[in-house]
């Protein structure tokens, strides 16, 4: 059991519906995604704390920023809502990027999110060359050596498979849906 922990490196810690948010490593350590909010906290950042395996508080030594992530191809990142552990430090998400979404945003029709693989152990991210998604798609699952992720494209709805230790990664559905696919929820 955990004790009542805070840190004020960040806020927001998850989500109010089924929470992808929370995720444990083969050592045991847990790593939490914050949301800073939304973005609706000024002066918070969103990121990832992590408590270590038979600790009971937010490692001091140890704050992933992902307002941070400034460097990546399309702009700085803001949040990611949802995401999958794959192994070995390999963290899945659904990254949004405030600079492909239009003005006012069409939650429905922009494409403004894009797959990242975050190195939780080195503090990296890497976005992964699937096509961008809309913020209402974007679920992933494990499957074998592979991440199938559900996307609404613009080249199709449907799932897109990911290989990992190839970087191979589908241009179009590997499977059609009728309509986005919402949600995929592990087993």
């Amino acid at each position: 059991m955990l004790n009542h922990t805070t840190d004020d490196r960040t806020c927001s810690t998850g989500r109010p519906v089924r929470n992808l948010g929370v995720h444990m490593d083969e050592q045991g350590d847990i790593y939490f995604n914050n949301l800073a909010g939304f973005g609706y906290y000024p002066g918070f950042n969103s990121g990832i704390l992590r408590i270590r395996s038979g600790e009971d508080n937010f490692d001091p030594n140890y704050y992933f920023s992902i307002t941070d992530l400034t460097d990546l191809p399309d702009g700085p990142a803001s949040v990611f809502i949802s995401g999958h552990y794959y192994g070995e430090g390999k963290l899945y998400v659904s990254m949004t990027f405030p600079a492909l979404a239009s003005n006012p945003p069409d939650f429905a029709n922009d494409r403004n999110q894009r797959i990242v693989e975050l190195d939780l152990y080195n503090q990296q991210a890497t976005v992964v060359e699937l096509p961008p998604t809309n913020p209402w798609t974007a679920g992933m699952v494990k499957m074998g050596e592979q991440m199938m992720m559900g996307l609404s494209t613009t080249v199709g709805d449907g799932l897109f498979r990911y290989t990992p230790a190839t970087g191979e990664a589908d241009a179009s559905p590997h499977i059609i849906t009728e309509g986005m696919p919402v949600r995929l929820l592990p087993n």
